[in-house]
């Protein structure tokens, strides 16, 4: 299957480099595919960095500055590939992306696939593995020329053409789990989702135009930047309406829901009914908190008092934050502040989560009893007490 990595690029000089040697690596046939640079207008050396590389697979497209939705489209119409990819000129292609999209795209029922990838900020790197497309940038997309070109390709409007073109052919489209990283997602402040207005702003585009697709809009992925390092203090504070959004997206993140009681997604109507009566106090005994770490939200606490005299707390690190020894910081304080004197319960799927057992230990919790999972398909509990 012939293949076409498409790079935008806009003032790119400086990124431009890195990602064309990624796209020059692919694991697949060097007469297979090409890599089509558009320059949207850039006024800096973008250009140059294109030209400096002896590549024939290399094409470059110069046109005045439309965006990326334009340059998008220049893209698909001037690609020869059979599969496309859009490698934006601030991120890196992984080695087996197109070896990998080829196996996936090779069914012709498959419109488009996608796959897991390293989101990396501030010198930190973490895999993300999307539990649905809306959960998945850009960069991580492989797509059947044909079937864009069918559809007049992306729309403008928004930063996320991506998600418009989900949204527009959703129901119609089937698409396919690549389930290794493809590539890698470099974030910064000064890139067009590190803009938290222009995000925001075009996800209210697109739920204006299609309000029937609000299910599918509330699970796109947060483009909030950490940009703290977890060590600041935190503040605990009562869950709001306002969380409901992100509080979604960390509960379908694969890596919470492998530890939560219910390894299953969880769908948007559900999660906004549980989330409204939470806030408005409908659940006798249950209490629900944010933790913010200079005014960033990076977790949350809850404790649910039961009628056996015990309080059971959980929690949960937003996906960004792991790794920075929050958890036993979040829970530690929420029992100190919230909850002193109480008896403590915590209950904990069975040999899966060795950080939550050390948290449950600097509790002073031990293991009290097997708890059997209502599901057959997920391990039984173990309560601690």
């Amino acid at each position: 299957m012939k293949a076409s990595i498409i790079i935008r690029a806009y003032n790119a000089e400086a990124t431009l480099g890195r990602a064309l040697e990624s796209a020059r690596a692919q694991q697949y046939p060097a007469d297979a595919y090409e890599i089509l640079v558009v320059d949207d207008g850039s006024t800096d050396g973008t250009a140059t960095v294109a030209l400096s590389f002896d590549d024939a697979r290399i094409r470059i497209v110069r046109q005045e500055n439309r965006g990326i939705t334009e340059a998008g489209n220049v893209g698909i119409r001037r690609a020869e590939g059979d599969l496309i990819v859009f490698l934006d000129a601030d991120d890196e292609a992984e080695p087996s992306f197109l070896s990998e999209a080829t196996k996936a795209l090779e069914d012709p029922s498959i419109d488009y696939a996608y796959g897991d990838y390293l989101e990396e900020y501030q010198g930190v790197t973490t895999i993300v593995r999307p539990s649905d497309p809306f959960k998945a940038p850009v960069g991580a997309f492989a797509w059947q020329r044909r079937k864009m070109a069918s559809e007049g390709g992306f729309a403008g409007g928004t930063i996320f053409p991506e998600y418009e073109l989900l949204l527009r052919t959703w129901g119609r489209w089937k698409d396919a789990r690549i389930s290794q990283p493809v590539f890698v997602y470099h974030r910064s402040q000064s890139s067009m989702t590190g803009d938290s207005s222009l995000v925001a702003s075009s996800i209210k585009i697109l739920r204006e135009k299609y309000p029937e697709r609000a299910s599918e809009i509330a699970r796109i992925r947060s483009y909030t930047l950490q940009t703290h390092s977890g060590a600041e203090p935190l503040t605990i504070r009562s869950a709001t309406r306002d969380d409901t959004k992100l509080l979604f997206d960390w509960r379908n993140d694969r890596e919470t829901q492998r530890a939560s009681g219910s390894s299953a997604p969880l769908e948007w109507a559900e999660h906004e009914e549980w989330m409204n009566k939470v806030t408005s106090g409908r659940f006798p005994g249950r209490a629900l908190y944010v933790v913010e770490s200079a005014g960033e939200r990076v977790g949350t606490v809850r404790s649910d008092h039961r009628d056996d005299g015990y309080t059971e707390v959980s929690y949960t690190v937003a996906p960004l934050w792991r790794g920075k020894g929050l958890g036993k910081r979040m829970v530690v304080q929420f029992v100190h502040e919230f909850l002193p004197g109480k008896r403590l319960a915590a209950r904990i799927k069975k040999g899966s989560n060795p950080a939550s057992e050390a948290i449950a230990r600097a509790l002073g919790l031990s293991p009290a009893r097997e708890v059997p999972s209502k599901d057959t398909n997920e391990p039984a509990t173990i309560e601690w007490r």
